[in-house]
């Protein structure tokens, strides 16, 4: 039998929890912004002529912007990982093998093809910016 969790590792428990969900929800919350961005990005490229100065600042722009996103979309993965692992030590601790399995406490599976997949949709998208740019 598992001993019974002290305040100090339910507060650390409930933290990873929080923090992995409010995680979860900003990755997919920075990939639409990144889309917002890029989208006003080709908004604005409609006021320039195709090889001006403008059109060339909105299209290192839009590399910037596609940076940004992925520095933050992977810094956020690696915050998912660390908090993961906090739980995995909980669930060691606090819960029997059994436990674990019924109640499929897994925190110890890496799930980096979301960060993979939101990452693919930026780079998609700030190539089809900077080629929409480019081609108004």
């Amino acid at each position: 039998m598992a001993s019974e969790m002290k305040p100090h590792v339910s507060q650390a428990y409930k933290d990873a929890c929080d923090n992995l969900i409010y995680l979860k929800k900003e990755q997919f919350q920075v990939t639409n912004y990144t889309w917002l961005v890029l989208a006003a990005l080709y908004i604005l490229s409609r006021k320039f002529t195709a090889g001006t100065v403008g059109n060339d600042l909105l299209i290192g722009s839009a590399f910037v912007v596609g940076i940004v996103s992925l520095l933050v979309l992977w810094d956020f993965q690696s915050s998912i990982e660390r908090f993961r692992n906090r739980l995995a030590h909980v669930y060691e601790d606090y819960f029997t093998k059994g436990e674990c399995e019924r109640l499929g406490l897994d925190a110890k599976s890496k799930h980096r093809y979301i960060s993979a997949i939101l990452s693919f949709a930026v780079v998609v998208a700030t190539a089809f910016t900077a080629w929409a740019v480019r081609q108004s």
